[in-house]
C-alpha cells in the first residue's frame, strides 16, 4: 500500500514539473533566471556605484521565496554561486 501512494505522490510530482515548465516564465533561459534572482537577492547592486552586501537577514528573505517556488527555480538558484557569498 505505501509503495502505490509513494507512486501515486511520485507521478502527481512529475505532472506538476511538466505543468510548470510550460507556464512562460519557464521558457526564459536558465541564465537569465539567474541574472533576475541575483538582482533580487541584492536588490540595492548596482555597477556604477560602490557595492555594499545586504545583511544576512535581509538577503535570506528575498532569496528563499525563490528556491521554494518550483523545482527548477530552485535548482537554477542552489547552482548559482553568487546568490550564495553571503551568509
Amino acid at each position: 500500500m505505501l509503495a502505490s501512494e509513494d507512486a501515486l505522490k511520485s507521478a502527481i510530482s512529475l505532472l506538476r514539473r511538466i505543468r510548470n515548465s510550460r507556464q512562460p516564465v519557464n521558457r526564459l533561459p536558465a541564465e537569465v533566471l539567474a541574472n533576475i534572482f541575483h538582482y533580487l537577492a541584492y536588490p540595492d547592486f548596482n555597477e556604477l556605484n560602490d557595492y555594499r552586501p545586504p545583511d544576512a537577514g535581509s538577503y535570506h528573505k528575498s532569496i528563499v521565496p525563490v528556491i521554494h517556488t518550483c523545482h527548477r527555480w530552485r535548482s537554477i538558484a542552489l547552482a548559482t554561486p553568487s546568490l550564495w557569498t553571503t551568509l
